[in-house]
């Protein structure tokens, strides 16, 4: 799996956070979770993808990698996170839910979803994106006509 699929996979299932609903074994059973889908190497290879962007972004802080990765790593690797993240999936699953999920992970199903679903993401966030610069025109346009619209609209 590359780092750009696993930072994915960590950021879909993060995005499942929400409702409370934490029991006594949750919390096995997320650790349970988060073994079967290899969190630890997902967030930590998360923060080299990160670093990597931020460097690519601003080349002038080639030099600080060494730096900057042990920050990162500190305040936002696994270790780090461990507890928070556990808390999320707690709040979030049943200890029966993150059983099953961690079951469905485990099927050969459950690692092509882990894999792709990255990539899937990735690949449609593509497709919306390329759609709307098709049509940049048209919002610019609209951006416009609001303006427009809203200067009109001030008293004098």
């Amino acid at each position: 799996m590359t780092k750009a699929m696993q930072a994915g996979v960590c950021a879909l299932l993060l995005a499942f956070a929400g409702a409370s609903r934490a029991e006594p074994d949750a919390r096995a059973e997320a650790e349970a979770l988060f073994e079967a889908i290899g969190m630890r190497v997902t967030v930590d290879q998360n923060v080299d993808v990160m670093l990597d962007a931020q460097i690519k972004q601003r080349p002038e802080l080639a030099p600080y990698r060494n730096v900057m990765q042990s920050f990162f790593e500190k305040y936002m690797g696994y270790d780090a996170l461990k507890n928070d993240l556990l808390g999320l999936y707690i709040a979030t699953f049943t200890a029966k839910e993150l059983r099953e999920v961690r079951k469905f992970a485990e099927t050969s199903a459950g690692r092509k979803v882990i894999t792709q679903m990255p990539m899937l993401m990735r690949q449609g966030a593509e497709i919306g994106t390329k759609r709307a610069q098709q049509h940049i025109d048209e919002l610019q346009k609209m951006i416009k006509d609001e303006t427009d619209r809203l200067n009109r609209a001030k008293p004098p």
